[in-house]
């Protein structure tokens, strides 16, 4: 595929108008690097810098199509000849770099202007971009995430997308590359993530020492901030510390000899305890030891009560977060492929028009452009409806997932057997949008890490409960060192935990990987 006509003549005649210039003496003024590096930005991770100080000689009488390729919210650059001229650069592709790149070659190019980086922080080599890469190797690019050091220290994140340029006889004349800012994305994620590390901190505060044989438990019991009660076989509270005298408002002398009155079992349990109008939730564990050389059982109480109220807080709050980002991506899908994708659309029937109209060289440049129209397209759709599928809003959880298995099987060639049992009905918006999102994120795993040829993926409901297994049969890994900074395997556990639902892992080297997942719902 080659960029259209006009963007490549455009590029050709900033080249010309710049080597005139130099030849007629330069621009006539001396740039202040630091002045102008203040100018192009100020702070680090913002992501709309200023083109102060970038010539921006591009900004001549232009096509409409040029106005298209300057107005679309992801950077282009176009890459000419063997050697990688950059021979043309939109408007988004100079803010999100921060630098005039044009004119530089791939060969020549030094990182000391804009840096270009693996998320891990390794700097780019200049072959190995993305863009370079499709010029190099006719590889396609999708979807590589990167980050972007501008001059002024600052830096964003982004999705590259690169595709080669082929001439009449299919050979490669040079690539183009796309550039989505994601930074915002990636902040968000950061953000969910600090939540989820804060609830793992909340449930797992103290660390509770078993006691089996018979202690001293004076000094060491009366300082503790929890309460601890002995009992013994038959229920009788044999001792209670003053934390425990003050969760149930009690006096010693009448407590101490009482019937407990709560159940006395191995393991954790959660009891309401109203003290003075207000309720209290109590966590109630117990253990066996030994009393005056009786078999008892030690019961720990602790007042989690506002740990409860902090930690739903906290869902509430994630909630909204992953709410708020669902609207965000209906918005923009629905943005792209009615606004964007229409005007693309009535484009792609103009040109047609005048393609029919002429002959010779104009034809063969409008074929281009109408060209990078289809591609243009086909990404605007895919972009479209991989922030929210209308499918999912529109007919419910099984089409949704019926069309979204079979596009991946297009796409990917990797065979998914479907299985949906009971799910025609609505289910609630948050459960539909969880399931189709750990489908999502679990098959593109799939994709890129198994090497599986097949998958399964069954979804059914049965006693208010919606379950889910997908699993394939590639390489695996061990899921017992699932880091905690893998964003799409600690996504679909929060999805899960949000809705009071569970989500299990199992894989080892080998023998391939397989998600459980159940939802708590109300009816189907």
């Amino acid at each position: 595929m080659k960029l259209c006509g006009e963007a490549l003549n455009q590029g050709r005649m900033n080249r010309e108008r710049k080597h005139s210039k130099e030849r007629k003496g330069g621009l006539g003024k001396k740039v202040d690097k630091k002045a102008e590096q203040k100018r192009v930005s100020s702070g680090r991770g913002k992501t709309e810098p200023t083109t102060a100080g970038i010539d921006m000689s591009f900004q001549q009488p232009r096509s409409p199509l040029q106005v298209i390729l300057d107005a679309t919210p992801h950077g282009i650059v176009v890459l000419e000849g063997e050697e990688g001229l950059i021979s043309y650069i939109n408007s988004r592709a100079l803010e999100l770099c921060g630098a005039d790149l044009r004119g530089l070659e791939m060969k020549t190019y030094s990182a000391a202007v804009t840096k270009f980086l693996r998320m891990e922080g390794e700097v780019y080599k200049p072959e190995d971009l993305p863009a370079p890469r499709a010029l190099l190797h006719g590889e396609r690019v999708r979807g590589e995430e990167m980050i972007i050091e501008r001059p002024d220290g600052s830096r964003i994140a982004v999705a590259a997308h690169a595709a080669p340029t082929r001439d009449e006889e299919g050979n490669i004349t040079g690539s183009v590359g796309i550039f989505e800012d994601i930074t915002t994305q990636k902040e968000l994620e950061k953000l969910r993530s600090a939540h989820s590390d804060r609830i793992e901190e909340l449930l797992h505060e103290r660390t509770r020492e078993l006691m089996r044989s018979q202690i001293n438990f004076g000094h060491l019991f009366n300082s503790m901030p929890d309460g601890a009660v002995v009992v013994d076989t038959r229920g009788i509270v044999r001792f209670a510390n003053p934390a425990a005298l003050g969760l149930f408002n009690a006096v010693e002398g009448e407590f101490i000899g009482s019937q407990f009155g709560m159940p006395v079992v191995e393991g954790s349990a959660e009891i309401a305890v109203m003290q003075e109008g207000r309720t209290l939730t109590i966590e109630l564990s117990s253990t066996e030891v030994y009393w005056e050389d009786e078999q008892a059982h030690l019961v720990i109480l602790r007042d989690v009560t506002t740990r409860k109220r902090a930690l739903e807080r906290v869902r509430t709050l994630s909630r909204r977060l992953i709410d708020a980002q669902e609207r965000e991506r209906r918005y923009i899908g629905h943005e792209l492929h009615d606004e964007v994708g229409g005007s693309l659309t009535a484009l792609k029937l103009a040109l047609d028009r005048a393609r029919h109209a002429l002959r010779g060289q104009e034809k063969a440049m409008l074929n281009e452009a109408n060209e990078l129209l289809d591609y243009t397209l086909d990404y605007v759709r895919t972009l479209s409806h991989s922030m929210r599928p209308g499918v999912l809003d529109d007919f419910g959880l099984e089409k949704a997932l019926r069309w979204y298995v079979n596009r991946y099987t297009s796409q990917t060639g990797i065979k998914v057997n479907l299985a949906c049992q009971r799910c025609a009905g609505r289910y609630p918006e948050d459960v539909e949008t969880a399931i189709y999102r750990i489908v999502q994120e679990s098959l593109t795993n799939t994709a890129k890490y198994s090497r599986a040829s097949q998958a399964k993926v069954e979804c059914r409901y049965k006693d208010g409960t919606l379950g889910l297994v997908i699993e394939d049969d590639g390489c695996g890994f061990d899921a017992s060192v699932i880091s905690q900074e893998s964003m799409g395997i600690s996504g679909m556990y929060d999805r899960a935990f949000l809705l009071g639902g569970t989500l299990t892992v199992d894989s080892s080297p080998g023998k391939g990987t397989r998600i459980t997942c159940e939802l708590p719902v109300k009816s189907a």
